[in-house]
């Protein structure tokens, strides 16, 4: 019996990286999705902006849809760029 013990604690050392690595994915995946929808609703929003008349407004509107498109892809290169180092260091 005393045999088998010493090998549990190594198998625990190798499962709890993998472990991590799938929590850390879900999070990640969950995450990415919110952005992803905004992403795609300024998108659907500033096509039909270009279908209307170019107004003073209207450029104000499709400048901020552009400003917080650019926010939200550079929260997900983050996430991206934390979940790499993660990974790499665990």
């Amino acid at each position: 019996m005393s045999a088998i013990y010493p090998l549990k604690k190594p198998a625990n050392n190798v499962l709890r990286p993998l472990k991590a690595r799938d929590e850390l994915l879900e999070i990640v995946s969950h995450e990415m999705k919110n952005p992803l929808a905004a992403l795609s609703l300024q998108t659907k929003v500033f096509q039909d902006f270009l279908n209307q008349k170019v107004t003073e407004q209207n450029l104000e509107y499709m400048t901020q849809l552009a400003q917080n498109s650019e926010n939200h892809i550079r929260r997900m290169e983050k996430l991206l760029d934390r979940m790499i180092w993660l990974l790499d260091n665990n």
